[in-house]
């Protein structure tokens, strides 16, 4: 509310951050981020002296998959294509990040002037503040001939701002209903990792700087494990 940061203690921040899990524990978890970040800055600019929100946790995340299984993935490409014109524009985004494993904004803003050869080279983005460096879309063929065919009568590539209907629907018609639009990402990490592509390139390709934070889109697969453990097993023996 209009109540000031130096004034709030810490059970003011707990009540606040029960009645939000009370509705969604990952909204709530997102929220007590967010304040934790807050106060850190205030005491880093010398303004507080303390952060009574550090002793709070979050909600245990709940497990579920992020990733499709060879069904799943079937039955999102039937839907996807199912849709037709009426949304041509969306269902060529959500493909795109399908294909690339790019953040929504990252693509959904991307320019025809940010395409150069099979790379999409964003100079403003998400993270530029943390890494110093444009944001390089890789485009695979499949990704390429999908921007080929997009018309450029507008600066953006893919010129769609909003995709929830389109994704909407696609989760109906696929029984997808447990997926955000943001899990396209994980898939892509997942399926990359579980083909023999390291976290290091995968982290190369979706833009993260740090093998932790790519950690926690690497879901390996039982039948990739066996694999591994017997060529290590193969080379050790």
């Amino acid at each position: 509310g209009n109540r000031k940061m130096i004034d709030l203690e810490t059970i003011d921040i707990y009540q606040e951050f029960m009645k939000i899990s009370s509705r969604s524990e990952s909204v709530a978890n997102k929220c007590l981020q967010h304040i934790k970040s807050c106060y850190s800055l205030a005491m880093d600019l010398g303004l507080l002296k303390y952060n009574p929100a550090s002793s709070i946790k979050k909600n245990a995340s709940q497990d579920r998959i992020r990733y499709f299984t060879p069904e799943q993935t079937i039955r999102f490409k039937k839907a996807l294509f199912s849709l037709g014109e009426d949304h041509k524009f969306a269902t060529a985004l959500i493909y795109g990040l399908y294909l690339t494993g790019a953040r929504l904004g990252e693509l959904r803003d991307a320019k025809w002037t940010d395409l150069k050869g099979n790379q999409i080279i964003r100079s403003e983005h998400k993270t530029k503040k943390a890494t110093g460096k444009d944001r390089i879309i890789y485009l695979s063929p499949e990704a390429m001939d999908l921007v080929n065919r997009m018309p450029r009568e507008n600066e953006y590539i893919f010129n769609c701002k909003y995709v929830k209907t389109a994704w909407n629907k696609i989760r109906k018609l696929a029984d997808l209903q447990e997926f955000h639009l943001h899990d396209l990402r994980h898939n892509f990490c997942t399926q990359a990792v579980n083909n023999g592509i390291d976290l290091i390139r995968v982290g190369k390709l979706v833009g993260h700087k740090s093998v932790e934070t790519m950690e926690k889109y690497a879901h390996i697969i039982d039948q990739t494990s066996e694999q591994d453990i017997k060529q290590i097993g193969n080379l050790l023996s």
